[in-house]
């Protein structure tokens, strides 16, 4: 379960990337070549994600941070929109009393000119859980997948 969530995110996180397409089509096909392989793959391409700035918003990029950062490392960020304001060694976070949590925050609220009452998240990175590089020789699958369930739930005029 976990690789087919990691298939269909990269799927996901790719079809954000700057892959050229041709405009009739929905899907990109590239070569990606590694040490010890050269792989055909086929990627999800969903313009409208650059036309409309999808790819630019803040929630979409402390996302892609988020997944990209390793586990050994958060973002402490504003809850409401995620905006990050620090970053901090997880085992150094942890190490720490609920009351030291508390007053660094606090810290934070004030340097940041951040209102008391909006609550911060200290958010630990996923890099490890997001294997995009592990799932892209199959990632073609999850293309079928996709489809397969878009199909089901008829909507593929919706999306296409």
């Amino acid at each position: 379960m976990k690789v087919v969530f990691s298939v269909i995110f990269a799927v996901f996180i790719l079809s954000i990337s700057n892959a050229q397409v041709d405009r009739n089509f929905n899907v990109v096909n590239k070569t990606v070549v590694t040490y010890n392989d050269t792989l055909k793959l086929h990627f999800l391409q969903d313009s409208t994600m650059h036309t409309q700035g999808w790819d630019t918003l803040p929630q979409a990029i402390f996302w892609r941070d988020v997944i990209n950062m390793t586990s050994d490392t958060c973002i402490v960020n504003i809850s409401y929109c995620r905006k990050p304001i620090n970053r901090v060694n997880r085992s150094v976070w942890m190490s720490q009393s609920e009351p030291e949590k508390l007053c660094y925050k606090d810290s934070l609220c004030k340097i940041y000119d951040v209102e008391s009452s909006d609550h911060l998240f200290v958010t630990a990175g996923k890099g490890e859980f997001y294997q995009v590089k592990k799932v892209l020789p199959i990632i073609s699958r999850a293309i079928t997948a996709f489809e397969k369930i878009i199909v089901i739930l008829g909507m593929r005029r919706q999306f296409f």
